[in-house]
C-alpha cells in the first residue's frame, strides 16, 4: 500500500494550516530566482541580441473578480493561502521581474500577451493559449521582429532596437 496519497494530502492540510507568508519576502526570493536561473543562459548566449518575452495566463488586474477568481485557482491551488489578490500581484510581478532583469543585462523586452484578450477564443484553459491566441502571439511577436529581418531572412542587429 502507497502512501504517497496520505502524505500528499498531510503536506496539503500543513500547507494551508501554516500562517500566510508575507508575499513581499516571496517576491524578493522569486527576484533571486529569476536571477540563478538567467544566469546560465546569459553565459550560453553570449553577445547575441535577444528579445524577451512576457509571459502570462488569463488571469488580469483589470477583471471583474468572479474572473480574477476563477483565473487565479490553479495559481491557488499550487500555492495555499494565496489570496486572489496576491495571485495577480504574483502574476504581474512575474512579467514586470522579467522585464527589469532582461533590460538590465541589455535584452529587448516585449510583452505580447498583454493585450491579448482573455475569452474562450483565446485560450483552451486558463493558461494555455489556443489557435486563435497562437496566431494573435504570432502576429503580435512578428511585428516585432520583422523590421530587423532582411533578405534572405539575415538579421540587422540594428534595426527595430533589436541589438
Amino acid at each position: 500500500m502507497s502512501t504517497k496519497p496520505a502524505a500528499a494530502q498531510i503536506a496539503f492540510a500543513n500547507a494551508r494550516l501554516a500562517p500566510p507568508r508575507a508575499l513581499e519576502r516571496d517576491l524578493v526570493a522569486l527576484s533571486g530566482a529569476y536571477a540563478r536561473d538567467l544566469a546560465p543562459l546569459i553565459d550560453a548566449i553570449g553577445p547575441t541580441p535577444v528579445l524577451a518575452l512576457g509571459y502570462r495566463s488569463r488571469l488580469r488586474a483589470d477583471q471583474p473578480q468572479p474572473a480574477q477568481a476563477r483565473y487565479s485557482r490553479n495559481l491557488k491551488a499550487a500555492l495555499p493561502g494565496l489570496t486572489t489578490s496576491d495571485a495577480i500581484v504574483l502574476a504581474e510581478f512575474n512579467v514586470a521581474e522579467l522585464a527589469r532583469q532582461a533590460r538590465a543585462i541589455g535584452w529587448q523586452f516585449d510583452d505580447p500577451v498583454a493585450d491579448m484578450p482573455t475569452d474562450a477564443a483565446y485560450f483552451v484553459d486558463d493558461s494555455h493559449f489556443s489557435a486563435t491566441g497562437l496566431a494573435f502571439l504570432g502576429d503580435r511577436i512578428a511585428q516585432r521582429i520583422a523590421p530587423a529581418v532582411g533578405p534572405g531572412c539575415v538579421i540587422d542587429f540594428t534595426a527595430a532596437n533589436l541589438n
